[in-house]
């Protein structure tokens, strides 16, 4: 059986772009892409990166393997948070000059308002301990949910939304953290107490909170959307999967952006055709059966961020392509799509044993 590089996705935290109802200038506008990700360099190993309308900046630390997992732009400054591959170890990069951040661990979701700094990740809180948190400005403020890890955040005028996951023995369960940006306690939300789930996009419109994720049904995985008004009445709906794959199904819904009364959601779910299975890169509008943003063959690929601008739809991921040099091996090849049509983004080729968090993708994606 083929061994899809996407399954590591279950075990670890993911990056996402959260959304609004914003988005859209002027016909007369060309807006430029930004898209945060990665690149895998023979014998230097993975280097941070982001593209700019196809620009790639690369982002390094010194002696160590850096992993970019967010992106902001705000007043033309460029916003990239990072960290060292194997100790978690926190960075920030603005303009590309970088920052060591301390009290902050796995750094996965950034949103700049005005001149503050908002960065979702965790606090280490003891050995094997951690709490989700939140990075202003330098300060750090931690949840009080033991064994807890923040994937998302949202900023409105008057709160900070933090989503992720707590474990509690062998289960782990999604939950949204809610906290005044004026300061004080936090308030927890267990999304789910009955199956193992997780969190990893949020997006907040007129009052009503949405999250993306998935949650473990038996030995599926099924990616869904969460919704409500108020942190106490959230309603689940299960992101549909295309018909021929509902006997096995297996997904994740990664960033979601709320745009003109709609929802679109970034993600992926698995294609088994035999004894092979395969990732299909997706992208759920509403409730709809998603579209597909893949080569249409057997190669791996996935979506991990989304974006909406002017009504143009912005998608960024990878997908599995053979090498130049050699088509029995292949590579990871970072792109974005929009409105379907597949962009990609400069890139080596690397090697055939590489891993999206830990090689070469692209993960998240801002336009203005």
């Amino acid at each position: 059986m083929k061994k899809s590089f996407f399954v590591w996705l279950a075990a670890i935290l993911m990056m996402t772009a959260c959304g609004n109802d914003g988005g859209g200038s002027s016909d007369n506008y060309t807006p430029s892409v930004y898209v945060v990700g990665n690149v895998y360099e023979v014998g230097k190993g993975t280097i941070a990166c982001y593209w700019k309308d196809g620009v790639r900046t690369d982002l390094k630390i010194e002696g160590k393997s850096s992993v970019a997992t967010g992106i902001a732009v705000s007043n033309g400054n460029v916003y990239v948070i990072g960290e060292v591959g194997n100790t978690n170890d926190a960075y920030l990069w603005v303009n590309g000059v970088k920052q060591e951040l301390s009290n902050i661990k796995s750094p996965s979701a950034i949103k700049v308002v005005g001149n503050t700094v908002y960065i979702a990740g965790s606090k280490e809180e003891g050995i094997d301990n951690y709490k989700a948190c939140v990075w202003i400005n330098g300060t750090v403020s931690a949840v009080d949910t033991e064994n807890s890890g923040a994937n998302g955040i949202e900023v409105t005028n008057d709160t900070i939304y933090l989503v992720g996951d707590f474990t509690a023995g062998s289960d782990y369960y999604a939950c949204v953290w809610t906290r005044p940006i004026s300061g004080g306690g936090w308030a927890e939300k267990q999304i789910e107490n009955s199956s193992s789930s997780e969190a990893y996009g949020i997006a907040v419109n007129n009052g009503t909170v949405y999250v993306t994720g998935y949650i473990v049904s038996g030995d599926d995985y099924k990616p869904c959307l969460w919704s409500g008004t108020l942190l106490n009445n959230f309603a689940k709906i299960d992101l549909p999967i295309p018909d021929e794959y509902t006997d096995d199904p297996y997904g994740y819904a990664y960033s979601i952006y709320y745009y003109n009364g709609q929802t679109y959601i970034a993600g992926h779910y698995n294609i088994t055709d035999g004894s092979t299975y395969y990732s299909r890169a997706a992208l759920w509008i509403g409730n709809d059966e998603p579209i597909l943003y893949a080569p249409e063959d057997g190669s791996d690929s996935a979506a991990f961020s989304v974006f909406v601008y002017n009504g143009d739809v912005y998608v960024a991921g990878g997908y599995e392509k053979p090498r130049s040099d050699n088509n029995s091996q292949v590579f990871v090849q970072p792109c974005y799509w929009k409105n379907g049509t597949r962009i990609d983004l400069e890139a080596p080729e690397g090697t055939d044993n590489v891993t999206f968090r830990e090689g070469q993708n692209a993960i998240a994606i801002v336009v203005q």
